[in-house]
């Protein structure tokens, strides 16, 4: 068995400290990106958040396969408008032709920290482009952390397809989902984001599939105090009527 002189022994003991010490100095690096400055995806996926207003947006995840586009090549911009709160991304998420589809994921968290405020509505807009005759690009969505509705998990798409040079009546550029619908609720204060992101251009030369910018947007309402003493007079209840019971 060859022995390792002393300088190895300490190059092997130094290397794992000075790596250690590198992913530190990275995660206390982290920054909080305000409204209207841009960033990159992968710099979200390494630590950094984004603040706009009363929402925080942490914990992005990211996995492509095929024709979409690195993490470092997506850039992402919070804005504030009024009592809503968006996020843009913008990237070349596409498929090609040949070589079969291309599919993305794309995951976040977002906490509202203003605990009078909850978000009633999500909305979900892009900018789709499809050419050839059977082409399709679509985002659908989900959320986890959020309790059944009546009709089960509420979800929400925009897609644009064509099949055999005949547009889909499915096709749409913008969907949402609103908690009073879906769940009877005025909002919540926290929840996550869930994508799915999928491109296929077929294999005609010319054909094309891929949507460039979208948005997602957070509606926010501020519970009316009657709301608030209502929902505070039935907790009450339902504690009186436990200790009854009990």
């Amino acid at each position: 068995m060859r022995r390792l002189d002393s300088r190895t022994v300490k190059l092997f003991v130094a290397l794992p400290l000075l790596a250690a010490l590198v992913a530190a100095s990275q995660r206390s690096q982290a920054a909080i990106i305000p409204a209207g400055q841009s960033v990159t995806l992968a710099n979200l996926i390494a630590g950094d958040t984004i603040v706009v207003g009363d929402k925080v947006f942490s914990g992005f995840s990211y996995a492509s396969t095929g024709d979409m586009p690195a993490a470092g090549s997506v850039s992402v911009v919070g804005t504030l408008l009024g009592n809503s709160v968006s996020l843009q991304f913008s990237g070349a998420f596409r498929d090609v032709p040949g070589g079969g589809v291309s599919d993305a994921g794309l995951g976040f968290h977002v906490q509202v920290t203003d605990p009078a405020r909850v978000i009633s509505q999500v909305n979900l807009a892009g900018t789709l482009t499809t050419i050839g005759n059977d082409a399709e690009v679509h985002i659908d969505e989900g959320f986890s952390g959020l309790p059944p509705g009546p009709l089960g998990f509420p979800d929400m798409y925009i897609q644009r397809q064509i099949v055999g040079g005949v547009l889909s009546p499915f096709n749409q550029s913008e969907d949402s989902v609103n908690f009073q619908n879906t769940h009877g609720v005025l909002g919540f204060q926290s929840f996550r984001v869930l994508k799915n992101i999928f491109a296929d251009a077929g294999d005609a030369t010319f054909n094309a599939a891929r949507v460039t910018t979208f948005t997602q947007t957070f509606d926010q309402e501020i519970p009316e105090p009657a709301t608030l003493m209502l929902g505070g007079m039935s907790a009450l209840a339902v504690v009186a009527v436990s200790r009854r019971r009990g």
